[in-house]
Protein backbone atom coordinates (compact mmCIF):
# COMPACT_ATOMS: atom_id res chain seq x y z
CA UNK A 1 0.00 0.00 0.00
CA UNK A 2 3.02 2.57 1.07
CA UNK A 3 5.02 1.36 -1.58
CA UNK A 4 1.95 2.28 -4.47
CA UNK A 5 1.08 5.78 -2.88
CA UNK A 6 4.67 6.45 -2.58
CA UNK A 7 5.01 6.00 -6.42
CA UNK A 8 1.48 7.73 -7.63
CA UNK A 9 2.95 10.82 -5.52
CA UNK A 10 6.12 10.74 -7.26
CA UNK A 11 4.18 10.84 -10.97
CA UNK A 12 1.76 13.42 -9.93
CA UNK A 13 5.24 15.84 -8.50
CA UNK A 14 6.93 15.03 -11.77
CA UNK A 15 3.49 16.28 -13.58
CA UNK A 16 3.31 19.18 -11.09
CA UNK A 17 6.97 20.15 -12.03
CA UNK A 18 7.06 19.53 -15.78
CA UNK A 19 3.88 22.26 -16.20
CA UNK A 20 5.43 24.10 -13.71
CA UNK A 21 8.46 24.62 -16.12
CA UNK A 22 6.73 24.52 -19.24
CA UNK A 23 4.86 27.61 -17.75
CA UNK A 24 8.11 29.28 -16.81
CA UNK A 25 9.12 29.02 -20.73
CA UNK A 26 5.64 30.05 -21.48
CA UNK A 27 6.44 33.23 -19.25
CA UNK A 28 9.66 33.78 -20.49
CA UNK A 29 9.16 33.36 -24.47
CA UNK A 30 5.74 35.48 -24.05
CA UNK A 31 8.30 38.20 -22.54
CA UNK A 32 10.79 38.31 -25.10
CA UNK A 33 8.34 38.47 -28.24
CA UNK A 34 7.47 41.91 -26.84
Amino acid sequence: MKERQRKQTSVVWSQVIAAYYSLLENGQSGKKSE
